[in-house]
């Protein structure tokens, strides 16, 4: 494990937490289907627990207890096809919310709606890009993957500021 294993482990789950969180605590234009929301809910808590048990810190907890069958050879990786697995279901709920706020009245709601959607949306990218990347053994090719990544680390930043602003 590097020396970044526990920070990266920490803020992947702060990050995941954070993310279905906010959508619980400050609801904007919820899902009103059931079984949509539901399917959200189920994959939100999927990426929080997949970042704990995939994590690096998780991982040496769970090669010493009666979980060891759940211990992966390489973490990173597994933990990265797992999270880009999740990003389907997801993406699922993110369209249809879509759909149903084009049905909506515009206003502040809708609005902040929209911008989380989009906020989604493009970690959804970040997260297939990093499991791109993490897969990819060329250091000079890696470089797009990664940056794309990046971008969209940086993208979603800005958009949650943006809703943040207008909330």
């Amino acid at each position: 494990m590097t020396v970044f294993g526990m920070p990266s482990a920490v803020m992947g789950v702060i990050g995941a937490a954070a993310a279905g969180g906010a959508d619980v605590l400050v609801a904007k234009m919820l899902i009103e289907n059931t079984a949509i929301s539901v399917l959200r809910k189920v994959t939100t808590v999927a990426t929080v627990m997949s970042k704990l048990i995939f994590s690096g810190p998780g991982q040496k907890y769970l090669a010493t207890g009666k979980l060891s069958f759940l211990k992966a050879d390489d973490n990173r990786k597994v933990g990265a096809v797992f999270n880009s697995v999740l990003v389907f279901p997801s993406l699922i709920c993110s369209c249809y919310h879509f759909y149903k706020l084009s049905k909506k009245p515009v206003g502040k709601k809708r609005s902040l709606a929209i911008i989380g959607e989009t906020s989604s949306m493009v970690q959804y990218i970040g997260r297939i890009s990093y499991c791109v990347t993490i897969f990819d053994p060329d250091p000079v090719t890696r470089v797009a993957p990664a940056s794309v990544m990046a971008g969209s680390n940086i993208v979603m930043c800005g958009l949650e500021t943006g809703g943040a602003a207008i909330f």
